[in-house]
This record gives structure tokens, sequence and C-alpha cells, in this order.
């Protein structure tokens, strides 16, 4: 029974189970997709916890490390200059011994410039109470990019997976004619004559391998379902190539829509496409 939601062969914990580092080599898409993403951090190096600051960039994302801090004690102080020189650099004017960190940090958040990089906050423990000494140039760290292709496709992904599974030309019959799904299925026994259910193995859960399947699958998918490259296998395309008659294209003659990606995959599923297949059981 055809149906607008799909319930995937395997659910998130399980494919996690499947792909686990310690289990499974070349998954590194799937554990990209839980990536969030952060924000680049720097705490002052100070002795105690009242004289340092925190400086958190504003948004996630790589270029963030390249955001860098520096401390001088300096006759104009207090004060802040930004600039930029390959990356924003926060340059903090204190007068040793008289500027607290308190003061630098209102004097921070309260800079346009600074403020449109990153927020200053107190470490645990700190209260801003202690006077600031002077810091060499240090560059924020920790920040890494969200990848929004990524975000939240593990379930997607396994729900496509699912559909493509339950296209494919299974052998046997499926337990219920009102199930969504190709399994788990009816299959007849070796030698059994007849119709009625003892001729038949009846599967009560979706085997293990097709559960994998999914998995498999799902990372495939993942990984190159919507590459250009695949587009192209999709659409049957063999080879193409520009000249002075423009584009020239030819193809397999037939269409790959629909197909498997993973060959692991298809090796997992191929004992349940082969005709004679019977149930030994």
């Amino acid at each position: 029974m055809i149906s607008l939601t799909t319930e995937p062969y395997a659910s998130i914990a399980e494919a996690d189970q499947y792909f686990d580092p310690e289990n499974h080599l070349y998954a590194d898409e799937w554990w990209a997709s839980t990536e969030v993403g952060s924000k680049a951090k720097l705490t002052t190096p100070f002795a105690s916890a009242t004289q340092n600051l925190v400086f958190t960039s504003l948004v996630e994302g790589f270029d963030t490390n390249l955001i860098h801090v520096a401390i001088e004690d300096n006759p104009y102080a207090p004060d802040v200059v930004v600039s930029y020189d390959g990356g924003y650099k926060i340059n903090i004017l204190i007068e040793e011994g008289v500027t607290t960190a308190t003061a630098m940090k209102d004097i921070l958040n309260a800079n346009e410039e600074v403020a449109a990089l990153l927020v200053v906050t107190f470490p645990t423990g700190g209260d801003g109470s202690g006077f600031l000494e002077e810091m060499s140039s240090q560059y924020l760290s920790g920040g890494v990019d969200p990848d929004p292709m990524r975000l939240g496709t593990k379930a997607p992904a396994l729900a496509f997976a699912t559909r493509k599974i339950n296209n494919l030309p299974f052998n046997g019959e499926l337990v219920s004619l009102t199930q969504a799904n190709a399994f788990p299925r009816k299959f007849r026994k070796r030698g059994a004559v007849g119709d009625s259910d003892d001729c038949y193995v009846i599967q009560t859960t979706v085997p293990i391998e097709v559960k994998a399947a999914c998995c498999e699958e799902a990372l495939a998918i993942m990984k190159y379902g919507n590459t250009p490259r695949f587009h192209l296998q999709k659409e049957g395309v063999r080879s193409y190539a520009f000249g002075v008659q423009g584009l020239r294209e030819s193809f397999n003659g037939m269409s790959k829509e629909g197909s498997m990606i993973s060959g692991e995959a298809m090796n997992l599923l191929r004992p349940y496409m082969r005709r004679k297949y019977r149930m030994a059981k």
C-alpha cells in the first residue's frame, strides 16, 4: 500500500549503531550530518579568573577563527581599536593596574564594531574585578561551519532509501496487503504444495540484511545522491562534450531513475530477488 509518509526500515539509532566508527569505515558523511557548527572562542590566559575575559564569535564558522585579540598597555587607554588584516583584529588598550576586566568588558560590548563580531563575557568563577594584563595577539579557535546540506538529513535519507528498496522486484509476497513497505514478506517453503499458511515461512520482523541495506543506501544518498555526476547517470548520460556544434551527449539508452546507488546495499538485498529463492525453514 503506497503511503505519502515512509517508516524507514532502520531507525536513526540503528543506523548510528551500524555506522559506529568501530564498526564501519568510510562513514564520515553519516556523522557529518549531525554537525551543527560551533562558534570560535578565546579566553584570556591570566592567572586569576577575576582577570579574564571570554570572547565568543556571534556566528558559527571556520572564518571566525581568524578573529584575533591583543591587549597592550597604552597611554590612550581605556579604548579599543578594530582593524582588518586578513581577519578582524581587536586591539584592546589598557592601563595596567588600573583597567579592570569589568570596565573593559563594558567598553567592548558597547563598541559597534566589536559587537558585530563577538560577545564578551566572564569565565566561570570570574567577576571582572581583577586587572587586565598585556597579551600578545591571539586568535579565536574552535569555529566550525555548519553544513546546511547535511543538517537533519539522516531521517530523510533513511526514508528515501526505504522507498528505493520498496521498488525492487522481490520474491515472495507481502505478509499483509495493507503494509506500506515491501518487508516483512512471506516465502513459500521448499517443496511446499498448496496455498495455506503452512506452506509459507512468514517473517514477523524486517530482516537484518534489509535494515543494513537501508543504512548503506542512506549513506550513499547522502554522499552521491545530489551530485552532478549522479544526476547525469540517472538521466542515462554516458558522455558529453562541448564543441563548435554545441553540446553533444551520448546516452546508455536506459534511465537510472529509481535505481539503487549502493552496491553493498544491492549485495545484501540480492538473495531476496532471486526468482527461485525459497525459504528452507
